[in-house]
């Protein structure tokens, strides 16, 4: 009875180091960002048909899950670059700030993260939802929503995977025509890495 005890706790401790040894994690996300945009090509009606983006990132409340324990995911000063289009022609009315605005969707929307030690996380809209802006023309206030997957990066990311939800409020800056905005916003999420991805 006592080499079967001894065998089996054996098993279990091989069991143990060989996942310790796979560095399989998540990492919830759970930012504030603040950045601009500028819009590379407007379409006729004021909507953007291009455009590029930069932000920086504060965590609210992130940290990873690893064999229990809680570790520092983010820190302050993420930063991020971006390139987005909305598809041509507004999809319907909308509210904001008590208004009616103006409904658009996201074409596509591109953008790579770079953390303070250097890795780069890189995502895509999520086609399978419908990432949105509500424009208010006339004081060019809007709020953004915008759903994107994982797609991979480099150093612990590489290979990554996982989704982000952005949702965020901007206005267009003087003088008006120029393109040029900023906004703000609260980003959520999971990204994994190593074995959790398919």
């Amino acid at each position: 009875m006592k080499s079967k005890l001894v065998a089996l706790a054996g098993s279990l401790a091989s069991v143990c180091v060989a996942m310790a040894s796979m560095q399989v994690y998540a990492e919830r996300v759970n930012n504030t960002l603040s950045g601009s945009n500028l819009c590379l090509t407007p379409y006729p009606d004021g909507s953007c048909a291009r455009s590029v983006t930069h932000s920086v990132s504060v965590p609210l409340k992130n940290s990873r899950k690893h064999h229990g324990k809680s570790k520092t995911y983010n820190k302050p000063g993420n930063t991020v670059v971006g390139h987005s289009g909305l598809i041509n022609g507004s999809t319907g009315s909308c509210i904001i700030d008590e208004q009616t605005g103006v409904l658009y969707e996201y074409g596509y929307s591109t953008q790579v993260a770079t953390t303070p030690d250097g890795d780069l996380i890189a995502t895509m809209m999520d086609d399978t939802k419908s990432s949105t802006v509500c424009f208010n023309p006339v004081l060019g206030n809007f709020e953004i929503t915008v759903y994107s997957v994982v797609i991979g990066g480099s150093g612990k990311y590489t290979n990554a995977c996982g989704y982000l939800e952005f949702n965020g409020r901007g206005i267009f800056l003087p003088p008006p025509g120029t393109g040029f905005s900023a906004y703000e916003g609260n980003q959520v999420g999971e990204i994994l890495t190593a074995n959790n991805c398919p």
